[in-house]
């Protein structure tokens, strides 16, 4: 019990600066509180920031990403600044290139392109070979068999 409630006592110290380095992100991006959660399509008055960075409210991912693009900072400069340098074990690294190739940045769209054509399924294998054999069998225009002596 106390190995659990000290290990939920330093998550809450992390949360806690996670939302500090937050509100500096935002108060050294010379924005306003108003001008973010107007952009964030609050209202000017809402003190959506304030109750957020009070912890006041739970703090969402989302939320992080959608203040760190409103200030112009990218999620990895901030990351990166919170948690320091990477662990340089061999089984963080080995996960780390496992989730950067499973999931590379650029969304699912730079994904999508990586992985390469899908494959396809037998049946779709066999109506392409049907439609090949039928186009050699009754098309005229295939040049002559180049194993097949040509008649002069």
């Amino acid at each position: 019990m106390l190995e659990r409630m000290t290990a939920r006592k330093k998550d809450d110290e992390e949360v806690t600066r996670v939302l500090a380095m937050l509100r500096d992100a935002v108060r050294y991006s010379n924005l306003s509180n108003r001008e973010v959660e107007r952009r964030l399509g609050y209202s000017a008055n809402s003190g959506y920031l304030s109750r957020l960075f009070g912890a006041d409210r739970e703090l969402k991912f989302r939320q992080i990403v959608d203040i760190l693009e409103i200030v112009g900072l990218p999620p990895a400069n901030f990351f990166r600044a919170v948690f320091g340098e990477p662990d340089d074990s061999a089984d963080a690294l080995r996960l780390e290139r496992i989730l950067q190739h499973a999931h590379p940045p650029g969304g699912a769209q730079a994904a999508e392109a990586e992985k390469g054509p899908v494959p396809l399924t037998e049946e779709q294998v066999e109506e392409l070979m049907k439609r090949m054999i039928r186009k050699v069998l009754f098309s005229d225009d295939l040049p002559p068999n180049p194993k097949q002596p040509q008649r002069k």
